[in-house]
């Protein structure tokens, strides 16, 4: 199982640029907690020298790698490091030495620059992405004294007792959203959910049983099993064609499913194309960290469907992981990060701020049973607490 890393515990379900609808959760007694957990945190903590691999193409994407590089400065300026991408250095102490390196040839040089930076002496390599698993398992055994983090990747083994992987708590914001899909169907008494994964989701099944528990919870009427609509993209072969989204949606309009959770680990854009027009509200998990910025410069018009969809924050993430090291000097090889950590959120489509208002209360209470384990919800992927 993942572990969870001991560290300051918030709350958010996340605005991008003031647009979108935002639920700040936690009283301020809690964040005052926080904060003095955090100075006791880093009082102690060692200097290190920590290296961020960015993914191809590197800052400027709007997405991943910018959200990095914000967790990059964060983590220097709350352990006193210096920071440098090669063109821009920030110093807020001269405790420890942060840089950050993009590849070059559309990706292709990911070894080399790992490479790099664990010759250059770097205590803790971060890693943005899978892309980099390869390079990863062929770099790490040369170098046991360095510690190397893949980022939003799945728990792996055959890497080495110096790698970890940190992945994002994807049964939590099933539930979550599930809980916000079962009070806005009490509003629709025809309306049913909806469940549509695809063929690079390993673990559909938990979510889906995460997402429709949370909505039973609130909305004991969609207990018939005719009010789930369950779906599965299939990748097309040669002699098989498979369901597109746009067939996807069809069926769902002709049952009824007017609340979609659209599963699949890829960017969203094809969906929010074929939304276009659509009365079905879709919760989109898990989004490219583009839709921060998607909902605060679209047009709501466009794609209003889309309700809401998960964000993974790993300019959050990145900073807990590296006071974590900075302290302990070691990480586990498995790392679990959601709501508790501030590490997951939902963001909204501005469009629908009406219908997600008055549900604030009830994703309060949820995301805080989420976090103590109240309810029996569990963590991981939904599954009920013994």
């Amino acid at each position: 199982m993942p572990a969870r890393l001991p560290l300051c515990r918030s709350l958010t379900i996340h605005a991008a640029s003031g647009l979108c609808l935002a639920f700040i959760l936690g009283a301020s007694a809690a964040l005052s907690s926080c904060s003095a957990k955090a100075k006791a945190q880093t009082a102690d903590v060692k200097p290190i020298r920590a290296a961020l691999a960015l993914d191809y193409p590197g800052r400027g994407d709007a997405s991943s790698n910018d959200l990095a590089w914000r967790g990059l400065v964060e983590a220097a300026r709350e352990l006193k490091a210096s920071v440098s991408d090669g063109e821009q250095l920030l110093s807020y102490g001269r405790e420890s030495s942060f840089t950050a390196a993009s590849p070059r040839a559309e990706g292709r040089d990911r070894q080399q620059l790992l490479l790099t930076l664990a010759e250059e002496g770097n205590d803790i390599v971060i890693l943005m992405g899978e892309a980099y698993a390869d390079a990863l398992k062929n770099v790490a055994p040369g170098f046991p004294g360095t510690r190397f983090v893949l980022m939003d990747a799945r728990p792996r083994e055959g890497y080495g007792n110096n790698c970890s992987f940190v992945s994002y708590d994807s049964g939590q914001i099933a539930y979550l959203s599930g809980a916000l899909a079962g009070a806005l169907s009490l509003n629709n008494p025809k309306a049913k959910l909806g469940f549509l994964s695809g063929p690079l989701q390993k673990d559909s099944d938990s979510l889906e049983a995460g997402w429709q528990r949370a909505a039973l919870r609130v909305n004991s009427n969609l207990e018939d099993p005719k009010n789930h609509v369950s779906l599965k993209l299939e990748a097309e072969t040669p002699k098989k064609k498979g369901l597109s989204i746009a067939q996807a949606l069809s069926q769902f309009s002709k049952a009824g499913a007017k609340l979609v959770f659209w599963a699949e680990a890829k960017p969203s854009v094809d969906i929010l194309d074929a939304l276009k027009g659509s009365d079905i509200l879709f919760i989109n998990y898990p989004a490219d960290a583009r839709s921060e910025y998607r909902f605060a410069g679209m047009k709501t018009e466009t794609y209003s469907a889309l309700l809401a969809s998960a964000f993974m924050r790993h300019d959050v993430a990145i900073p807990y992981v590296l006071k974590a090291f900075a302290a302990e000097r070691k990480l586990p090889a498995n790392i679990l990060l959601g709501l508790e950590e501030g590490c997951l959120s939902l963001i909204f489509n501005p469009a629908h701020e009406s219908l997600i208002a008055p549900h604030a209360g009830l994703l309060k209470t949820i995301s805080a049973e989420l976090v103590d384990g109240r309810g029996g919800i569990g963590s991981g992927v939904g599954e009920e607490n013994d």
